[in-house]
């Protein structure tokens, strides 16, 4: 098989995707690999800052009361969160019997996870329930036939790549 597995990891305010595939195709394989994992983050950030994340509620007045319900992506009260997801270079590392290369979607905003999982707020004595916008993406690939297609053309090209290497 020539793509062993994808993959994905969720951790507070990372994503990685990975595609892992057998050490011993030619190296002309790696280049389909590296798009392969840059188009599944660039899914997974898409959906992140698309319709069905950040952008689904409408923007509030900072200090008043947000138009997202608890469990929902968080409403916009600026552009800094939505502006702050990006994906990281694409790494790779080899292994005893395959390779792998993977993409970062990360964000920058410092509270970012606060809006992830939720929290403690002292100064208003109470809790913040979370309004989670990464989970939701990594749940969405991993639910639907997006990365399978992803996959499939790699496979097939890496394929090409092996007839031609």
């Amino acid at each position: 098989m020539l793509v062993t597995e994808i993959n994905t990891s969720f951790t507070h305010d990372l994503m990685n995707v990975y595609v892992m595939f057998d050490k011993n195709l030619p190296r002309a394989a790696d280049r389909v690999a590296e798009k392969a994992v840059y188009k599944l983050a660039e899914l997974v950030r898409g959906r992140i800052k698309g319709r069905a994340g950040l952008t689904r509620w409408p923007a509030h007045p900072k200090g008043t009361r947000t138009t997202s319900e608890p469990g929902t992506p968080p409403a916009r009260i600026t552009s800094h969160l939505l502006d702050s997801v990006y994906i990281d270079d694409i790494h790779g590392a080899a292994g005893a019997s395959r390779r792998t290369f993977f993409a970062t979607v990360n964000v920058d905003a410092e509270y970012a996870w606060k809006q992830e999982e939720g929290f403690y707020n002292s100064q208003w004595n109470r809790d913040i329930p979370a309004r989670p916008f990464m989970q939701p993406a990594y749940d969405w690939l991993m639910e639907t036939d997006k990365a399978d297609r992803v996959m499939d053309w790699a496979a097939q090209h890496i394929g090409e790549a092996w007839s031609n290497g």
